[in-house]
């Protein structure tokens, strides 16, 4: 289960991405920071800020906010260190330029969205802003109501049995019920993600999207996009569960990006 952002305020950073470091465990990526700064040390002759330092470590790798199957990384973007927490993290473009959404915490920086024109990929916890969120609440309770209805209208009109009130009235009260239960559905869902989806519609933003409330990138999932290069390449289905095509978006006309005079 993935946290929630926490309300520490947010900037944006540029840069060229160097440095990566990718792992699945906390105390993995430690040891892959260890080992690095060893080896750029012995290469440059002792020097450590030659060898590049990561600075200093996360509190706790809490702040992340990591989730079932996301990648803890560090990185370099341009000369600021990067960390994060986010599924898709080893297709973060080494040697190319990313815009990342940024957190603050005590010299740390921890992103919480990133993209990169060069590659045109995005790298987002969840990826509907609020006016978005709440239309594909309502979108998903009306395909669970058509769905309820497939199985509930034969299966009251095609019983051979004496409901007492006739089979009319029983699929009116059925059908009542159902829609009530699917719109309490959409409407809990839409309370619940509220903050997640308004936390979203902030980063989309700052990351230069026009129209930010409207934007729904859920049909563009890099994994699925691409579904047969990842079944047969050497990435983890499951762990490019945060990687979009939004070019591919913008390209389809189903968003835009602001003008940059505009961000």
């Amino acid at each position: 289960m993935k946290t929630e952002l926490s309300d520490n305020e947010t900037r944006v950073i540029e840069g060229i991405v160097t440095d990566l470091l990718v792992a699945s465990e906390w105390d993995d990526l430690l040891d892959k920071i260890s080992k690095h700064c060893r080896v750029g040390t012995a290469a440059a002759g002792g020097d450590a800020m030659q060898a590049g330092s990561y600075g200093p470590i996360p509190p706790a790798p809490g702040i992340m906010g990591c989730g079932e199957y996301d990648d803890y990384f560090v990185c370099l973007v341009g000369q600021q260190v990067l960390w994060g927490g986010i599924s898709g993290a080893n297709k973060l473009p080494v040697g190319k330029n990313i815009k990342a959404v940024v957190e603050e915490h005590d010299d740390v920086l921890v992103a919480r969205g990133m993209i990169s024109e060069d590659t045109g990929l995005a790298w987002l916890r969840h990826v509907r802003g609020g006016t978005a969120e709440r239309k594909n609440n309502f979108k998903v309770a009306w395909w669970w109501f058509c769905c309820a209805m497939v199985f509930e209208i034969p299966f009251v009109l095609l019983q051979d049995v004496d409901f007492g009130i006739g089979k009319l009235r029983v699929l009116g009260w059925g059908t009542l019920a159902t829609g009530a239960l699917c719109l309490w559905f959409a409407i809990w869902d839409s309370i619940n993600l509220n903050g997640i989806a308004d936390e979203t519609t902030e980063i989309l933003r700052q990351l230069g999207f026009a129209d930010p409330e409207h934007v729904n990138l859920g049909g563009y999932l890099y994994k699925y996009r691409n579904f047969h290069e990842v079944m047969h390449g050497v990435e983890q289905f499951c762990n490019l569960n945060d990687v979009y095509c939004y070019q591919q978006a913008v390209k389809d006309g189903k968003l835009k990006l602001a003008d940059p005079a505009e961000r």
